[in-house]
C-alpha cells in the first residue's frame, strides 16, 4: 500500500509562533497547549518535523530551537565543504589526465581479463580514448604477461563492433568508468615523456572459461 506524505501544516499546531532562523533554512513553531510549551522544527522543505518536543519552561525549549538551528547551520556547513573539496578533486583529476596517457582495466571471473586504453583527448570532464594492442609473453601456464602498444588502435572484427573506436568517458577521481563491468586505472608514469610502466598479468589466450 502506497503511504500517504502529509503536509507540513498537518504537524503545527494551531495558534504556534513561526520562528526562523537568519542563517539557515530551519525553522521553528513555537506553541503552549494546557500549561505545556512545545516547539516543532522543520529543516528545508521537509514536511515530516525534525524535533517536536515538550519543555518544562520557556527558556529550555529556547535552548533547544538554538541548538537545532545551530545544527542545522553546522550540517549544511559540512556539505558545502564536502561540495567543494569534490570540486577540487574532480578539477585535480581532470588536470592529471594528458593526452597519451594509457589506463588499464583488470576484471574477469575465474579469469583475469586487461585491457589498455589510450587518452587521444581531453574535453572538459570527459577524456577521448581508444583501445590499443598490447604485446605479450606467455610463460605456458595459463598465465601471460602484456604491456601495451601505444598508437596501435584495435580495429574492429566485425560489422558493428566498436573495439578501438574512440569512447568518451568522465575522468574520475584517480580512475575512468569504462563500462558497467570494467573500471581502468592509470598505467605507468611519463619518463622523458614517454609513459612506460611493469608489465601486467593476464589469463593466456585458450586458457579462460
Amino acid at each position: 500500500m502506497r503511504s500517504i506524505q502529509l503536509p507540513r501544516e498537518y504537524y503545527i499546531p494551531t495558534g504556534s509562533t513561526k520562528v526562523t532562523d537568519k542563517h539557515s533554512d530551519a525553522v521553528a513553531y513555537a506553541y503552549e497547549r494546557e500549561g505545556s510549551l512545545g516547539a516543532v522544527v522543520f529543516y528545508g522543505t521537509q514536511a515530516k518535523p525534525v524535533q517536536h518536543y515538550t519543555y518544562r519552561n520557556a527558556e529550555r525549549r529556547a535552548a533547544a530551537v538554538t541548538a537545532a538551528f545551530v545544527a542545522r547551520r553546522e550540517a549544511i556547513e559540512r556539505k558545502a565543504a564536502y561540495k567543494a573539496e569534490a570540486r577540487e578533486k574532480a578539477q585535480a583529476a581532470r588536470a592529471s589526465v594528458q593526452v597519451g596517457d594509457i589506463y588499464r582495466t583488470c576484471w574477469g571471473y575465474d579469469q583475469t581479463n586487461v585491457e589498455f586504453f589510450e587518452v587521444t583527448e581531453v574535453r572538459g570532464a570527459h577524456a577521448i580514448l581508444r583501445e590499443v594492442a598490447s604485446a605479450s609473453d606467455d610463460d605456458g601456464h595459463g598465465t601471460e604477461r602484456c604491456v601495451p602498444q601505444s598508437g596501435a588502435y584495435l580495429e574492429p572484427r566485425y560489422a558493428g563492433d566498436d573495439r578501438g573506436q574512440p569512447i568518451r568517458r568522465l575522468i574520475q577521481d584517480g580512475r575512468i568508468k569504462i563500462d558497467d563491468v570494467r573500471t581502468a586505472w592509470p598505467w605507468g608514469q611519463r619518463v622523458a615523456g614517454v609513459v612506460v610502466g611493469a608489465a601486467a598479468s593476464r589469463t593466456a589466450s585458450g586458457w579462460g572459461h
